[in-house]
């Protein structure tokens, strides 16, 4: 398996607030084949405090 098998992303925002073009960002944590898994990882991976942050996008759904 290769990471061009790899669809389903595991994300979050950056506030634009920290950047001068004051744009939002989205940062990967992590990538994986199949949408399942990448919500596996941040139920069972991720602290609870945080999880509300992350979210599961599709990779040709990010900004490029």
């Amino acid at each position: 398996m290769t990471t061009n098998n790899c669809k389903w992303a595991v994300a979050y925002k950056i506030d634009g607030s920290f950047y001068d073009d004051k744009k939002e960002r989205t940062s990967v944590t992590a990538v994986f084949c199949y949408p399942h898994l990448a919500e596996e990882f941040i139920e069972k991976c991720l602290p609870a405090e945080n999880r509300e942050k992350f979210f599961v996008i599709n990779v040709d759904k990010l900004d490029k």
